[in-house]
């Protein structure tokens, strides 16, 4: 991604409430989009293509938005960068560059339930993140400290209803202790997965590869964000 896409998210841009089930990041923007930015109501047959004309913007419009390219639902109302090409597009990460209670670990995965965002760490050092759908109301993703334990490649569900069973999750990682996955999905905008972390391909297949069995993983609220080791 070109220079001109500086990635980082501002509390100037997203209000932090309690979502619930099909509760859109839009939903929860300020009265004024941030610099860089429009509002936009998604109309039918808009892809991300036709909406954002450069290339270099598509990802940037995904993370903003925590949204995949084929989930652009009809009356969706997300942020689409300004076409000009002298803006400068700021998008604030919502996670910590560095995080000193984890510099001892070579390897960690950082899960924020409020941000919708992740954040991979290798000695306490921000390496790369991106956005999540986790669960919603009645199937909410458990917060807590947890392991990295199965990967597979190519995992199918087994349930737990009709609507998931039989479907295909790749770059699945089991959260220790649960039956909840993180996995390469499909993102709506929404916290409406059955309890698990979707993730967008790319960065799906990047924590794959990065992720061993046994490094950490923290799923957390922000009011509860680790003090220490022992709150951990």
């Amino acid at each position: 991604m070109k220079k001109l896409l500086q990635v980082v998210l501002c509390a100037t841009i997203y209000v932090l409430l309690p979502f619930g089930k099909d509760v859109a990041w839009s939903e929860v923007l300020y009265f004024d989009p941030p610099q860089g930015f429009y509002s936009y109501t998604v109309q039918k047959g808009d892809t991300l293509e036709n909406l954002v004309q450069n290339p270099d913007h598509w990802r940037i419009t995904q993370e903003v938005n925590r949204v995949d390219g084929r989930h652009l639902l009809p009356g969706f109302q997300m942020l689409l960068p300004d076409p000009d090409p002298n803006v400068l597009k700021v998008f604030t990460i919502p996670m910590p560059i560095t995080i000193a209670s984890i510099a001892r670990y070579p390897r960690a995965l950082m899960i924020c339930l409020d941000q919708q965002y992740f954040g991979f760490y290798r000695y306490g050092e921000l390496l790369f993140s991106g956005p999540v759908n986790t669960g919603g109301i009645g199937k909410e993703t458990p917060p807590g400290k947890f392991f990295v334990g199965e990967k597979k490649r190519l995992h199918i569900s087994r349930g737990p209803s009709e609507l998931t069973k039989g479907a295909k999750m790749y770059f699945a990682i089991r959260i220790s202790n649960t039956d909840k996955l993180v996995h390469a999905a499909l993102l709506e905008g929404v916290m409406n997965s059955s309890g698990c972390v979707n993730v967008l391909w790319h960065d799906g297949e990047r924590l794959y590869a990065a992720l061993k069995h046994g490094d950490p993983i923290w799923i957390y609220h922000e009011d509860k964000a680790m003090q220490s080791e022992s709150a951990q």
